[in-house]
């Protein structure tokens, strides 16, 4: 049969393009029918698509094809085959190979010595790994070293030299021929049959024009063949050119191999070859655009420089548009994110150029499909058993998307959970038999079960004695609203263990098919906006089963072979839309722009090479470094006007050079006929403008004069910063004076908060600040030691069970079921101990009480005046700043005696609020005489404070609520530690002797909420009060301590 198959070869794109167009638009006999049109990729069918439209007015109809789709496309009508099953390829393929891999097959000896040495040093699934590294390679092989297969199959088991494998390769082509006995025909087969099949089946186009890419798989050669055979087939190949071709030798090696494989196959099968058909001289090919270097740090810096690059190019060819612009770097590099964030204000405000940015979109960094919900829970339960099954990792259970819908928790929901989670001491562990597997099974206190029954406990039990039934001890303050949620926890625990329990042993695909469909009913709901995504999660799992029904896997693998799909895969890019396009290079694949950007070239990762020996070393087409070399020489030929180059010449952060990269390095001295002005005024001999940049936009020399030799910045902002720097001006640290301030209303407790962290005060009442607070991260390891924090939290808990009526045996046996010590007899000591203290607090408060009987007694008292420090600020930026304010609270009071027990040593803030609470009562009870209160602390003896007369004590009172009542609306800089630091009520600890009480204690006070306000350095709070308050830190500190150091001796005194 004639062949119709042409090749036409093209120096430059336009020229490709223009002869595509002519093909396509040919008259023809049936004008309904239209060509076949094959391309590299989306992009290169939608470039020529926009020619034919502008030549002819429409592309109705024209959609291009990548050879692997048509492919695909002509397999499937023809062979009938299924397009979702492909036996050599991806999951299917590893299947296939982990189900032949057997130990007791000889030919597999390399294979079973592999496993057993990675199973003695504790590697897991060491053959799945294997299966998948060989599916790599086969895979490999087909696409690049057929050959080599053929000759595998052929009995002969070598290398493409035809040199025998080595000793760890010499199993390959058993597998290879192993694999061929289920029936189903390799790549090649398919591909002859394929072939076979076109010589007879009709076709619908009358035509069709193929567009080579930089390197076509093996099977396009064929395919092309083929189908010149029946239709008109004419193959476009770019084939670009420069005039140093010995430097560019290196980077240009793929399309000239291409090349000769085009003119090869038309040779065999009678066709016509025709070179350079738009008569290109190559000694200008490259020389016509000019060439721009821009050296600067890091990633985020090359970002912002090749946004002020494209600017610059906008402005310099004021008709060209964004989209005759491409920039090109990996699409997987936070340059191309980086970039795509970008936007300008379109205002200026006359301190630079207008920023041609405002005008362009800039688009392309690839947004990735959202994964499957239900197969990322899926994956996360299968997992599990080989996890510690840490809090965390229930806490992250609940937050999926799919989880979360099938048991009801919502946004809010997961702060609860998290509480509940901490509150009922979930640590790691599913349920004891889990820990079993690290011979801790006796231990079942804070695992998941242990916990979940601690909550469920806590619903269906009082606050009252005893706080633990057999082995569990209760979670108190579980609300009524809380009950739902703590239902559903449990009901989510229950499910996770019982597919634990069903997915611990293997079994075959088909089998899998059944577990995986009981699992997904019984924890995942698809979210409302992906219904697909359970038949999605189960479909892969069905082909798979279809291809190896009887391999035998385990949890991991499947958990595997679900990843595989639910992997984010990109979006599929919308080219030339108007915008300037991000791209990878081997996207652009040749087409020109009239600008090209090239954003850090060099920099790409090549991973490991699967073919290393199997392939020919004289064939650039399958080495992943010339392809990628190739690319980048495509993207710097096919510039038009100018080309663009971004690279990092210095490290961002020791600010050292580093060495440019080949592909930097020989663009440099490329030799290009034209004369450029460098950064620096001088001319560059070898024709290429180097720009170098500052570590920062704002860098001065980033906006030189406007004298056209040296490079200015388009940035705006940045250069109206430069402008008008103005010197630091220490600022004031009084806030505005508030228009609504906060109610008026107050506890004892509210004002010792207050006045004991200021700067958190102001923060939330002022702009809704948290308050800083200790960290809330989920522990998740067992204790074995206890800190200050542990032994304090112990001695509270005790304490609180002992003044509930419980006796210390009941409340320690409480406390060792919360799993709050150390497990076995490691935590014995540090309990016992813990509890002789809480009930020697206990015994002490009862000798205070000595029988006297208990009253609760109702504080509602309005307060005016008061004794208050002089602040200069108080009439000019506060509002109201002397209305009434309400005090209001509930004290419980033994006679005359006010006890409160503290489980750890006396602390100022404990201080001031039994202080507080002293003063309150006082006043609320004036015909009463002689209160007093007793704080009862781990030391020997209590402290003793005796309240002054009832006048006294409201004035003090007052003062006390007034300040807290000016800390919500400015700040009042004196905590009460540093208080009783300075004026020795309570010393701090202190480090070493250098260290004053005053420096130790204002340390412990300051946190996040000061650093606003002032540094941890104590002469910056002397600096503060002065110049906020005109008074020193001393002066505050008495105005706050001295009425309680008053009180302190009168007690002492009492005793």
């Amino acid at each position: 049969m004639d062949t119709k198959l042409q090749l036409r070869t093209y120096r430059r794109w336009d020229g490709l393009t223009a002869d595509a167009v002519a093909l396509l638009t040919s008259a023809r006999e049936d004008p309904f029918a239209i060509p076949l049109l094959v391309s590299p990729s989306t992009a290169h069918a939608r470039a020529v698509g926009q020619a034919v439209a502008d030549e002819v007015g429409v592309a109705a109809g024209l959609q291009g094809k990548t050879a692997s789709a048509l492919r695909r496309e002509l397999s499937q009508s023809l062979l009938d085959m299924d397009p979702q099953v492909d036996p050599w390829s991806g999951s299917a393929l590893t299947l296939r190979i982990f189900d032949l891999l057997r130990p007791d097959d000889p030919n597999m000896a390399a294979v079973s010595e592999h496993v057993q040495a990675c199973r003695v040093r504790g590697i897991a699934h060491a053959d799945w790994t294997t299966a998948q590294q060989f599916s790599a390679v086969l895979q490999s092989l087909i696409h690049h070293s057929p050959a080599v297969l053929e000759q595998w199959r052929a009995g002969e088991d070598v290398d493409a030299e035809g040199s025998a494998l080595p000793w760890d390769k010499a199993w390959w082509p058993h597998v290879w021929r192993l694999l061929h006995d289920d029936g189903h025909p390799d790549p090649m087969t398919q591909l002859t049959q394929l072939c076979s099949a076109l010589g007879a089946a009709p076709l619908r186009w009358p035509s069709c024009v193929w567009i080579s890419p930089a390197a076509p798989e093996w099977q396009d050669y064929s395919l092309a063949q083929a189908l010149g055979r029946r239709i008109p087939v004419t193959v476009l190949h770019l084939l670009p050119a420069c005039a140093e071709h010995s430097r560019w030798e290196p980077f240009n090696s793929v399309r000239e191999h291409t090349n000769l494989r085009w003119h090869e196959c038309v040779q065999q099968c009678g066709g016509q070859a025709h070179d350079h058909c738009d008569h290109a001289d190559p000694e200008t090919n490259t020389g016509a655009a000019e060439v721009e270097v821009h050296l600067c740090h890091g990633e985020d810096r090359q970002a912002e420089v090749c946004a002020e690059a494209v600017c610059a190019a906008l402005q310099e060819f004021p008709d060209i548009e964004p989209r005759d612009v491409a920039i090109t770097t990996s699409t997987h590099a936070p340059q191309a994110h980086l970039l795509s964030a970008f936007a300008y204000a379109a205002e200026s405000d006359g301190t630079s150029r207008t920023n041609p940015l405002a005008q362009c979109r800039i688009s392309g960094a690839r947004s990735h499909l959202p994964p499957n919900p239900v197969i990322q829970a899926v994956c996360t339960v299968l997992r599990l058993s080989r996890t510690r099954q840490t809090a965390g990792e229930l806490l992250d259970l609940c937050t999926m998307p799919a989880i979360a819908a099938r048991f009801g928790f919502t946004a809010d929901d997961q702060v609860t959970i998290r509480r509940l989670v901490m509150d009922s001491g979930i640590r790691w562990g599913l349920d004891a038999q889990s820990r079993s597997r690290v011979g801790l099974g006796e231990i079942r206190q804070s695992t998941w079960f242990a916990g979940i029954e601690r909550l469920l406990l806590g619903v269906a039990m009082s606050d009252d004695p005893p706080s633990h039934i057999d082995t569990v001890t209760a979670v108190g303050d579980i609300g009524s609203p809380t009950v739902p949620l703590v239902g559903a926890l449990a009901e989510l625990v229950s499910r996770v263990r019982h597919a634990m329990v069903l997915t611990a042993t293997s079994a075959t695909m088909q089998q899998w098919v059944d577990r995986l469909t009981t699992l997904i009913d019984n924890l995942t709901s698809p979210p409302a906006e992906m219904p697909w995504a359970r038949q999605a999660a189960t479909g892969q799992i069905n082909v798979l089963a279809r291809v190896a029904p009887q391999c035998k896997v385990d949890a991991m693998i499947i958990a595997d072979l679900l990843d595989e799909q639910s992997s984010t895969r990109p979006r599929r890019p919308s080219w030339f839309n108007g915008d300037c396009h991000i791209s990878d290079p081997a996207e652009l694949d040749g087409i020109s722009h009239d600008v090209v950007v090239l954003v850090d070239p060099d920099e790409d990762e090549i991973g490991a090479d699967p073919l290393r020996g199997l392939r020919d070393p004289a064939d650039p087409l399958s080495d992943p470094m010339a392809l990628r070399h190739q690319y980048l020489f495509d993207a710097v030929a096919t510039a038009r006007r100018k080309i663009v180059v971004v690279a990092q010449k210095m490290d961002p952060v020791t600010n050292s050079e580093v060495d440019l990269g080949p592909f930097v390095s020989t663009l440099r001295g490329n030799g290009l006929p034209r004369r450029h002005e460098s950064s620096d005024g001088v001319e560059s001999p070898d024709g290429v403008v180097l720009i170098s940049h500052g570590l920062q936009p704002f860098s001065p020399h980033e906006f030189t004069d406007q004298s056209g030799q040296s490079w200015r910045s388009f940035d705006v902002v940045m250069a109206g910063v430069q402008l008008n720097a103005q010197p630091d001006v220490e600022r004031s640290p009084l806030l505005p004076r508030p228009t609504d301030p906060p109610a008026q209303i107050y506890s004892c407790a509210d004002v010792s908060t207050a006045l004991s962290n200021p700067a958190r005060t102001v923060l939330r009442a002022r702009i809704g600040a948290p308050a800083a607070k200790r960290t809330d991260d989920v522990v998740e390891e067992l204790p074995l030691d206890l800190n200050g924090l542990d032994r304090y939290q112990i001695r509270a808990r005790l304490l609180a069970d002992l003044t509930h009526g419980s006796d210390i045996g009941t409340a320690t046996a409480a406390e060792r079921l919360r799993g709050t010590t150390p497990p076995g007899v490691l935590g014995l000591e540090s309990l016992n101990r813990a509890g002789e203290e809480a009930l020697s607090i206990v015994d002490r408060e009862a000798t205070l009480i000595a029988g006297a009987p208990r009253q609760v007694i109702d504080v509602n008292l309005e307060l005016t005046d008061g004794d208050v420090p002089h602040l200069p600020w108080v009439d000019s930026h506060l509002t109201d700043p002397y209305r009434p304010l309400l005090l209001t609270d509930r004290i419980e009071t033994h006679g005359v005696t006010l006890v409160r027990m503290s489980p750890a040593n006396l602390s100022p803030r404990t201080l001031l609020e039994t202080w507080l609470r002293l003063l309150a009562v006082a006043v609320a009870q004036p015909d009463v005489t002689g209160w007093r209160a007793a704080v009862v602390t781990r030391s020997a003896n209590p402290e003793i404070l005796v309240a002054p007369d009832a006048q006294q004590a409201r004035t003090i009172l007052a003062g006390l609520v007034r300040v807290a009542w000016w800390s919500s609306q400015q700040l009042f800089p004196m905590p009460a530690r540093t208080a009783a630091a300075l004026t020795e009520v309570i010393l701090p600890y202190r480090p070493n002797r250098w260290v004053t009480a005053a420096q130790a204690g204002w340390k412990e006070d300051h946190d996040s909420n000061w650093s606003p306000f002032a540094s941890a350095d104590y002469s910056d709070l002397e600096r503060l009060c002065r110049q906020h308050c005109e008074a020193s830190p001393l002066d505050l500190a008495r105005w706050l301590m001295t009425p309680i150091t008053t009180a302190r001796t009168r007690g002492r005194r009492s005793r």
